[in-house]
């Protein structure tokens, strides 16, 4: 897992359903993630939340910004002057408790980073709750325990994990080409043995990059961007069987059409194919599936679909694919 993304995973993980091996305090207490990379705060005083949840039993949000080092003066002084009547707006939660809305604001951040982040947050005159994570807990610090009774009690004890969060969010906007060309690489695998014949590029953006729906929206354009540009490297790489089709003046996205599938060829090759077609898009490189992976977010796996294929377990075109 990049190292970057390890405070953002552990924060999604602590607010998913439970079906993994680490422990989710914020969702057994009711918190649900909302947003990532959400903008708020349109005008000067401008800021993107890596991380939004929401309490609806409350109506109050927790506001989550996930750091590998050191932090932004300015940004931190912009965090704690969010409006959640925005967020509402912005996010589209429907309130259905009385009370006046409220928020929290939590910074996560690697254990050995924690007197860094503690430093930069009292420059910057910011009094917020710092959680860190280390290699066998989370542990709370900072000069102020959250606001909302429920979260301080979640959180005021040390939270025993095993290793590191689940990797859940792969990539993000910084992440290097070949993060991509891995997951989009499994994503038209997937496609194909599922028996498409055209693929939208909305539709690989979404399926390679799972939490993409979450995302604000030039974040997610941003995504969309670098799924695309590794759509075409994947297309260059395995001609005979793909072939990008560039946006036109009557279709907004771009498409990848399936030439040559490997479910028309006789059983007995079909693997050989497929990977064939892996090995073209750098399936060896392809990351494995967490054993920890939350359901959250659906997965796709080049070496699933592989596994799929070697044993005759593909779905005919037409049929669901039978995974959760």
């Amino acid at each position: 897992m990049d190292r970057r993304l390890i405070p953002i995973n552990a924060f999604v993980a602590l607010c998913t359903p439970p079906s993994t091996s680490w422990p989710n305090p914020l969702w057994e207490i009711g918190y649900r993630l909302e947003a990532l990379e959400m903008p708020a705060n349109p005008k000067e005083r401008r800021i993107v939340i890596d991380c939004v949840a929401f309490h609806a039993p409350s109506n109050r949000f927790l506001l989550a910004e996930g750091k590998s080092g050191g932090i932004e003066a300015e940004q931190a002084v912009r965090y704690g002057t969010v409006d959640p009547k925005e967020l509402v707006r912005t996010i589209g939660v429907t309130i259905t408790a009385p009370g006046e809305l409220d928020s929290d604001v939590l910074y996560v951040c690697l254990a050995e980073h924690v007197d860094r982040v503690l430093l930069g947050l009292t420059k910057a005159g910011c009094s917020y709750s710092l959680l860190a994570v280390g290699a066998d807990a989370l542990v709370l610090h900072g000069r102020a325990v959250p606001k909302d009774p429920a979260l301080a009690a979640a959180l005021l004890d040390p939270i025993e994990v095993k290793g590191p969060p689940p990797f859940i969010i792969k990539v993000d906007e910084q992440s290097a080409a070949a993060e991509y060309d891995a997951l989009v690489g499994a994503a038209l695998v997937a496609a194909v043995a599922q028996g498409n014949e055209t693929i939208g590029l909305r539709e690989l953006a979404a399926a390679a990059v799972p939490h993409l729906h979450l995302l604000g929206k030039r974040s997610r354009h941003q995504i969309e961007k670098l799924v695309t540009a590794a759509a075409r490297r994947a297309c260059e790489q395995v001609k005979e069987t793909f072939s990008f089709r560039p946006p036109t003046a009557n279709r907004e996205h771009a498409i990848v059409r399936v030439l040559d599938s490997p479910e028309g060829a006789d059983p007995r090759g079909r693997t050989q194919r497929y990977q064939a077609i892996a090995a073209r898009l750098g399936g060896a490189a392809a990351p494995q599936p967490d054993e920890m992976q939350g359901e959250l977010f659906d997965e796709v796996g080049l070496t699933e679909e592989l596994e799929r294929t070697d044993t005759g377990d593909l779905d005919e075109p037409g049929e669901e694919d039978g995974r959760p």
